[in-house]
C-alpha cells in the first residue's frame, strides 16, 4: 500500500509542472543563484539533518512560483570521468521565497519516515483545510472545490499533499495542494484539467 502512495504522490506532483495554476505572487525580493547556494551552506553549517555537501558539486537553482528548487550534482571523482555526473546522488533543496529551506531530497531516496525529522511543527488537517480555504479566497485562479468530497493529507518529505477526492470517487477526479511544512501554499493540481 505504501508504495501505491508513493507512486501516486509521485505522479501527482510531476503532473503540477504541466497542470499548475498560476502561481501567487511573491512578496520577497528575488534571490541570486548565489544567494540561494550561500544560504544552503550556511544552513548545513548550523544544521547536522542536511546532506553533506558534494566533493564537486555542480549546482542548478531555478525558481517555481515562489519557490527555489536547487540540484546539487555530484560530479564522478574518478580519474578520465571528469565532469560525468553521478547518477541517483542528487541533493535537491526545496527554499521558499524567503530563503528557508522547507524540504530536502537526497538522491532518488524515497523517503519512508514521511515528515519526521522535518524542522516545523505537525500541521493538522484541520489546518491545512484552512490554508487552502484562505488561499482560495485570495486567489479567484484556483480550482472551486467539488459540490461533494472527501479529504485526504500525506506527506512528501517535509511537504504536505493535501487531496480533495470528488465524493463518490468512482470516477477519478482529485485536487492536490502541496503545502509546505510552514503552512505556506505551493501548487495546485487537478487530475482532469477540463
Amino acid at each position: 500500500m505504501r508504495i501505491q502512495t508513493v507512486a501516486a504522490t509521485f505522479y501527482a506532483l510531476t503532473a503540477i509542472s504541466t497542470c499548475a495554476y498560476s502561481q501567487p505572487k511573491c512578496v520577497a525580493p528575488d534571490l541570486s543563484d548565489r544567494q540561494v547556494r550561500e544560504i544552503i551552506g550556511k544552513e548545513r553549517a548550523r544544521r547536522k539533518d542536511l546532506p553533506p555537501a558534494h566533493p564537486k558539486p555542480l549546482w542548478t537553482v531555478r525558481k517555481d512560483g515562489c519557490y527555489y528548487i536547487a540540484i546539487e550534482a555530484k560530479l564522478s571523482e574518478s580519474p578520465g570521468d571528469d565532469n560525468m555526473v553521478v547518477v541517483d546522488a542528487d541533493n535537491i533543496f526545496t527554499l521558499n521565497q524567503y530563503g528557508v529551506i522547507v524540504d530536502v531530497q537526497v538522491g532518488n531516496s524515497v523517503d519512508t519516515q514521511m515528515g519526521k525529522g522535518c524542522p516545523g511543527r505537525v500541521l493538522s488537517k484541520a489546518e491545512l483545510t484552512e490554508i487552502v480555504r484562505k488561499e482560495r479566497e485570495v486567489r479567484k485562479d484556483l480550482p472551486p472545490p467539488f459540490p461533494k468530497f472527501r479529504i485526504g493529507v500525506s506527506r512528501l518529505h517535509c511537504l504536505y499533499l493535501y487531496y480533495e477526492f470528488e465524493a463518490p470517487g468512482t470516477n477519478g477526479k482529485y485536487l492536490v495542494f502541496e503545502i509546505d511544512q510552514f503552512g505556506g501554499f505551493m501548487h495546485v493540481t487537478r487530475s482532469d484539467p477540463r
